[in-house]
This record gives C-alpha cells, structure tokens and sequence, in this order.
C-alpha cells in the first residue's frame, strides 16, 4: 500500500490545497519554527516539476489533515516513471506540523507512504524538526529526495524482478517467518500479520508462491508496532531478506557502481 492513509474517525479527512493553506500558521518561539503548509507544498511540487520537466497538471497530488488540522499529509505521483508489472508508480510523500507533534518529513520511491499515526516510509527519507533555521534546510533535503527518488524507484522494481522469480512453497516461507520472529526482527504481531497475508492475501500484490508476494507480506507486517520505529523496522525487513537472496545485494551493488 502506498500513498496518504487517513482514519476519519480519528477526525482525518482528505482536503484540498486550500484547505491545506488556510490553516492557519502558529507563532514561533525561541525553539520552534512552524513552517507554512502552502509553502512547503509549493516547495515539494516545484522541485519535483523542475527534476522531471513536467506540468503540475501531469502530477496526481492529494492532501490530507488530521489533528483537528494541525498534522498536514501530502503526496506527488509522477505517472511518467512507472512500471506497469508492478503496477507501481514514483511518488513523494511529505508532512508538516503545527502542534509539534512530527517533524517536518520527505520520502520518495516506489513502496512510499505516509500515514496520519505518524508513520512515514519511503525507500529515501528525510526529516528534519521545527527548530532554529528549519527553513534554510528544507530545499537541501526535499531535493536531494527528488534527486535520488527514480534510481530507488528503478532499484526497487529491479528487486521486485529478482524476487518474483524465485519460488517460495508454503514450508519455505513459514521457515522464514518463523526464523524472522526467532531473531526478533519481527515481534509476534507482526508475525500474524505476515501469516495471515500469506494464507489469505488482502492485496493482489501479496498473493503467489514466490518471494515478492512473500516480501509484500512482511512490509505489510511491519507497519504495525510504534509509529516512531517504521523505518527501522522496514529497514531490518529489508536487511533480512538481503542476507537470504543474494541476488539483491547484487543488484545494490551494481546500481551503486552506476
């Protein structure tokens, strides 16, 4: 799953830039610097536009609120770089803040998504707080996102090839989820999660007897546990199935030669 994720009855809601805009900006104190939500869309979309040579039209944008409308969500898909067997498109999600409960955050790739709990994750991701000179940092990490974002995406789909092709019965991938819970990278939760999205898939992209399906599996079991560690979970899910398939370590190493 990828994108925005909104609980509406938790008073999220999906919303137009307008809406975005108008909220209105607190005051800065000595310690935190809010930083507006139109201009930080407006600085996403023009660096995506000025990186792909595209028209905003050309993007498919949503915005989200949440928080009684002091937690912002947002998302850039860029069609022109996709890959129809995966059905997976580049994107770039973002959020703000003014309730300091997040820092401000970029992600970018082809599994990126940000969710109103907190949660942020993206194949490239960077964050940065409301503090002191918050807004002379921003362009620096939102480009260097953009920049990276279509060789993750083409790494990613590389990856998704790699496993695909590998076959993966129903022993072999319970081993994995059982020696995955044994070496504590996935917590129990998580581990029911990838059990039952392998015996009953809740998504096209989970199902088959291979190891992208059984991949798709764990990332879907890693979004559960505390907001604040997603990435580090994703990342140790990513890790383990490196040490198990060398093939993708393979394939990070040639696009790091690139």
């Amino acid at each position: 799953m990828t994108g925005i994720m909104i609980d509406a009855s938790k008073g999220g809601r999906f919303c137009t830039f307008e809406d975005v805009a108008a909220v209105p900006i607190p005051e800065a104190t000595r310690t935190y610097q809010p930083v507006a939500n139109g201009d930080l869309i407006r600085l996403v979309q023009g660096t995506v536009l000025e990186e792909f040579g595209c028209k905003a039209q050309d993007l498919q944008t949503t915005f989200a609120l949440s928080q009684n409308d002091n937690q912002m969500f947002g998302c850039f898909v860029v069609p022109a770089v996709a890959n129809q067997r995966f059905h997976s498109q580049l994107m770039y999600c973002f959020r703000n803040s003014y309730n300091m409960t997040m820092s401000i955050a970029f992600a970018g790739g082809a599994h990126c998504w940000g969710c109103d709990n907190g949660q942020m994750s993206g194949e490239v991701v960077k964050m940065r707080k409301h503090t002191t000179n918050v807004l002379s940092d921003l362009q620096e990490l939102c480009s260097a996102v953009v920049t990276q974002g279509v060789g993750v995406f083409n790494l990613a789909m590389q990856h998704n090839e790699l496993l695909q092709n590998i076959h993966i019965d129903d022993n072999s991938a319970h081993a994995m989820i059982g020696i995955a819970r044994g070496r504590d990278i996935i917590r129990s939760q998580q581990a029911e999660v990838i059990y039952r999205e392998w015996k009953e898939p809740s998504f096209e992209g989970h199902s088959g007897e291979d190891a992208h399906s059984l991949y798709n599996c764990f990332t879907q079991g890693a979004k559960h546990g505390p907001a604040g560690q997603t990435m580090q979970r994703h990342r140790k899910v990513q890790k383990y199935f490196e040490a198990q398939f060398p093939e993708l370590v393979e394939a990070n190493e040639e696009a790091a030669l690139v």
